[in-house]
């Protein structure tokens, strides 16, 4: 029966620790804008998830805030520093155990049914949000 509420179930069962997902972003305002709307705002208000959101900006040791640079190697376009965000990704340690870092990119693997059930299992999930050109890939080594 679907009466327009939907029931969320802590996988642990009640009073268990929410599932965290943690988004290092340039848009912070953004996402959190979407996480406090609809179904994931409701999932958040009860305590089934948390959210938390971090800005490179923030960590940046370039006095303008730059978190942008050319290509390591050269080449066009600009590509997000390591600097920034590996500062920032550090700012979060301890990772809960079991956590997973993802960085998303048009070359990855597919989200399907079989990675969100993967996924399901975390305690936390970090998501590397890119922009620009995409990464130093420098970044890829340095963030597990």
């Amino acid at each position: 029966k679907c009466d327009g509420e939907p029931v969320f179930h802590s996988p642990e069962g009640e009073g268990s620790a929410p599932m965290k997902f943690t988004f290092l972003t340039l848009f912070p305002d953004m996402v959190e804008g979407y996480c406090n709307q609809s179904i994931v705002g409701r999932a958040r208000q009860r305590g089934v998830i948390a959210v938390e959101t971090r800005n490179p900006r923030d960590y940046s040791d370039n006095p303008h805030r730059k978190v942008d640079d050319t290509p390591y190697g050269g080449g066009a376009g600009m590509v997000l520093a390591c600097q920034p965000w590996d500062a920032a990704f550090r700012s979060l340690q301890p990772l809960a155990p079991g956590a997973r870092v993802l960085m998303p990119c048009p070359t990855g693997p597919r989200f399907d049914h079989a990675m969100a059930l993967d996924l399901a299992q975390a305690s936390q999930i970090v998501f590397l949000c890119g922009h620009y050109e995409g990464f130093d890939e420098r970044i890829g080594q340095i963030i597990p």
